[in-house]
């Protein structure tokens, strides 16, 4: 006989589908859960208890999403398994008691209450956070938002930032004078803070990154740049060169995680001394990046006027409208990131260990004990960026940056070492002492495996022991070598937009096969070898279209190459997938009629 339970629950869609019980078998997630079509399905323990409940694909909405969690409530019912997928739930809350639930299926919802760095990690990342909700007993909002204030170099973004943290700030010498030093790497201010408002006591937090605009910075943009920001692009308004087309086009890449998600862009010109060359189009940005909400202000640092003042109150009140604002997180993880912000103004990193321990911190009677647990909520703050810990690697595993600019400016130093340019970006474990004379051994080791190809990925060892390669300082002059490109396989990535360091982290995983012992590699190419097969593989550009192209050639046995041109598209292809998701690029193949063979 059917339990009451179950009646209850089909009498909340209205339809004439009826629960039935999942097929006995000793995996109840296999039985149970499997069944994806409209089919719902309930299982029960020995006791005549329901343990198991798949209402996948049922249309369910809020509502009654809602009525199913109050019927599973008021019963005191432990699910062990629970497929919810398929459905147009835009607020999941889970039911209580779920110490027992050990399989969550709520993919392909429109969820718009839990985090997307949860969402998009999948079921297993959100069974976690709802289980950790409820056993902390419930949720603290989040009112915190990344600012983002980006730009040629001597746009006024420091300048930016300085006014934003005291209003009283004068500057120094006229804004965007050759002779001020620009930023090296990322200025990065944390806490700048303002009331909600509305009546409310609730304080708005916001954190400043300030980057710098070098050629150089460009590789580890992909780091910082992230989706959930408010995005200030910085224009010295008496320039013509800008690179607004650059800039727009590595925030559209780069901040957003979906791609029906919209950017908040904030342009704001910088007409030092009222002198104005600029003539920003917003109506073009707009029309070319409907998926941006752009707004545009004028303002001149060199005098304080309304402008000035204005500015920043228009920047709080686009931090208040990211739609992210007010998530709610656990809560004991708010005070744990507290605690680890102070923590950072004594020392840059930590180890697990002691990661572990502010986390074992008895706080109100609750703790953050697991290790599963602990290393999920690092997980989530290192995909925020607030900190940094790979936890794949072995080697950093126990080494958790607190500091993100601590990292990022030591690598900076290192390309920006006067002996390192000089050496077209060679160097050895002597000159990283050098460079990082003040850290110790285990810095040093911890910082190079940070810059190699699992993660940073800009150097890479040669065959000299201790000697590596950062391939964006390398000639731009093609080495000399034989080459017939008669009988080549080719192929060709093109893009509408290539970010900026692509090809130098494509060489760096590539680096094992360089052809001639290391030597076919310059900084726009590089030449491999495997099974007795070649491949060239460089950047360039169209003549006729102007469009940025990865050009593939592979020479050799005709079985043999297409294993060797597999391989290089697996690990373009992991670059796209790890850093640009939401890259545009077509692969193109060359025509073969007798035509386009004549006139190639």
């Amino acid at each position: 006989m059917k339990p009451e339970i179950i009646k209850k629950i089909e009498e909340v869609w209205d339809s004439r589908i009826l629960l039935s019980p999942a097929p006995d078998r000793p995996n109840l997630h296999v039985g149970l859960m499997a069944y994806k079509e409209h089919n719902p399905k309930f299982a029960l323990n020995a006791f005549g208890q329901i343990v198991g409940l798949n209402v996948c694909n049922m249309g369910l909405n809020d509502d009654q999403w809602l009525k199913i969690k109050t019927i599973l409530e008021a019963e005191k019912v432990e699910l062990e398994a629970l497929n919810a997928s398929g459905n147009r739930i835009r607020t999941f809350i889970a039911p209580k008691r779920l110490q027992k639930l050990q399989f969550l299926e709520v993919d392909d919802n429109p969820i718009e209450n839990l985090p997307e760095e949860i969402l998009s990690d999948g079921n297993a990342a959100i069974l976690n956070f709802i289980r950790q909700i409820d056993e902390q007993e419930g949720t603290i909002p989040l009112y915190e938002a990344k600012l983002l204030i980006v730009g040629q170099p001597g746009a006024g973004k420091t300048t930016l930032l300085e006014k934003l943290n005291d209003p009283s700030y004068i500057v120094p010498k006229e804004d965007g004078d050759p002779n001020i030093e620009s930023t090296i790497g990322v200025n990065i201010y944390e806490g700048w803070s303002f009331p909600m408002g509305d009546g409310s006591s609730q304080l708005f937090k916001a954190n400043l990154w300030d980057f710098g605009g070098q050629e150089i910075q460009y590789m580890t943009h992909h780091f910082f740049l992230t989706p959930r920001a408010l995005y200030v692009l910085m224009a010295d308004d008496r320039k013509q060169n800008t690179e607004f087309d650059y800039w727009f086009r590595i925030i559209n890449l780069l901040g957003k995680e979906k791609e029906d998600e919209q950017i908040n862009v904030l342009v704001v010109l910088n007409e030092i001394n009222h002198r104005s060359v600029t003539n920003f189009d917003l109506a073009k940005y707009r029309k070319s990046y409907p998926g941006m909400n752009i707004q545009m202000r004028e303002v001149d640092f060199s005098v304080k006027d309304r402008r000035s003042d204005s500015i920043a109150h228009e920047i709080q009140a686009l931090l208040k409208e990211l739609p992210h604002i007010g998530d709610e997180l656990p809560k004991l993880w708010v005070p744990i990131r507290e605690e680890l912000l102070e923590i950072r103004k004594e020392k840059p990193h930590i180890s697990f260990f002691e990661f572990a321990a502010v986390c074992k911190k008895d706080r109100n009677g609750k703790k953050l004990e697991r290790e599963d647990d602990q290393r999920f909520l690092s997980q989530y703050l290192h995909r925020l960026g607030v900190m940094l810990h790979y936890q794949e690697d072995d080697d950093l595993d126990n080494f958790v940056i607190l500091k993100p600019q601590w990292a990022v400016d030591s690598v900076y130093s290192v390309l920006q070492d006067t002996a390192v340019v000089k050496n077209k970006g060679r160097f050895t474990k002597d000159d990283l002492k050098k460079c990082w004379k003040k850290f110790s051994s285990n810095e040093r080791s911890r910082l190079l495996s940070l810059m190699s190809k699992d993660h940073f990925e800009i150097c890479y060892p040669t065959s000299n022991p201790g000697e590596y390669i950062a391939p964006q300082l390398l000639p731009t002059k093609m080495p000399a070598f034989d080459w017939d490109r008669t009988q080549t396989m080719k192929l060709r990535y093109q893009y509408p937009f290539m970010p900026k360091g692509l090809i130098s982290r494509l060489i760096v995983r590539l680096s094992t096969d360089i052809a001639e012992n290391g030597s076919l590699v310059w900084k726009e190419g590089v030449v491999i070898e495997q099974s007795g097969c070649r491949a060239l593989v460089e950047q360039n550009k169209t003549i006729k279209e102007g469009l940025e192209v990865l050009e593939i050639e592979v020479d050799g046995e005709q079985y043999e190459r297409k294993f060797l041109l597999r391989h290089i598209m697996d690990k373009i292809e992991a670059i796209h997938h790890k850093s640009f998701k939401n890259i545009s690029f077509d692969r193109m193949v060359p025509c073969i009629c007798d035509q386009c063979k004549t006139s190639a």
